[in-house]
């Protein structure tokens, strides 16, 4: 069953290692920012109302162009095995200050801003280019 699986997949022997791992990393990616945005966007329609979500996009457009700029200068100084992790890491360290400032701070803004934020998450953290 697992060699039908591998040859469909068109996945070599040496290879099943490291195909595993991606498969493993994208799941968990997958529930987390899909985790992030149920909780983004309830939090946010409990505080807004739906008609600023055009707000969001044009704040999140302004958000991915900023962070875009700092990304491709990153990439281009250090390797992908490097780049990688450093993205992964960057964007659960900024979701736990995010919930950090949730706490103990419950001002509209920072909600408006999680909601701007979960969108460079989903770009920066996707596999597709």
């Amino acid at each position: 069953m697992k060699k039908r699986i591998l040859q469909l997949l068109n996945i070599h022997d040496d290879e099943v290692f490291l195909v595993s791992r991606f498969f493993l990393l994208q799941l968990l990616q997958g529930i987390g920012v899909a985790v992030f945005n149920t909780i983004a966007l309830t939090l946010f329609l409990n505080r807004f109302q739906p008609s600023l979500l055009s707000n969001v996009y044009v704040v999140s457009g302004a958000l991915l162009l900023v962070i875009g700029y700092f990304y491709t200068k990153i990439e281009h100084k250090l390797p992908v095995k490097k780049t990688a992790p450093g993205v992964i890491l960057f964007m659960g360290f900024s979701i736990l200050l995010l919930r950090f400032f949730l706490i103990y701070d419950q001002s509209p803004w920072v909600i408006f801003f999680m909601f701007c934020w979960y969108y460079a998450c989903l770009l920066y953290t996707s596999p597709i280019p």
